[in-house]
């Protein structure tokens, strides 16, 4: 039997009185086990974005209008072998209209189609976005359709 006598029970005993040696379980290791390594902890999520219209009772928002759209040049690798693709763009306005940031949402699977709808939305002008006659920043997502016969 394991675990404590009778003597630590009454109070003629001495004290405590454990079993010793081997237990039931087997016998104790003499190292302990290396401790394992985990794994790096995940990223920190980025920062979440400032939203760009607020909805907000009375607030007049005048969205960007495209000045002067840009038309992607299409690649004539992917021309001649009669690729199509439609590549979505997010784009962040300053408070001017000046395009700060081109993120490709949703690419087309061709990284010259999705660089060449980049480097044409980067180049991209619009009238300023304003809130209650304010200008203010805006983000805004549009797709170039690259298509080999115009609709």
């Amino acid at each position: 039997m394991v675990g404590l006598s009778l003597d630590a029970t009454v109070d003629s005993g001495a004290g405590a009185a454990f079993a010793i040696g081997n237990s039931r379980a087997g016998e104790t290791a003499p190292l302990a086990p290396a401790p394992q390594r985990l794994p790096p902890p995940p990223p920190p999520p980025p920062p979440n974005r400032v939203a760009a219209a607020l909805p907000t009772a009375g607030a007049r928002l005048v969205r960007p209008v495209r000045r002067r759209p840009s038309e992607p040049p299409y690649p004539e690798i992917l021309k001649s072998q009669g690729i199509e693709a439609d590549v979505t763009v997010v784009v962040r306005l300053d408070a001017t209209g000046a395009v700060v940031a081109v993120e490709i949402a949703r690419g087309s699977g061709y990284a010259e189609l999705d660089r060449a709808a980049r480097v044409a939305a980067a180049a991209e002008q619009f009238s300023p976005a304003t809130r209650n006659g304010v200008a203010v920043p805006y983000t805004l997502s549009f797709t170039y359709h690259f298509r080999l016969e115009s609709p």
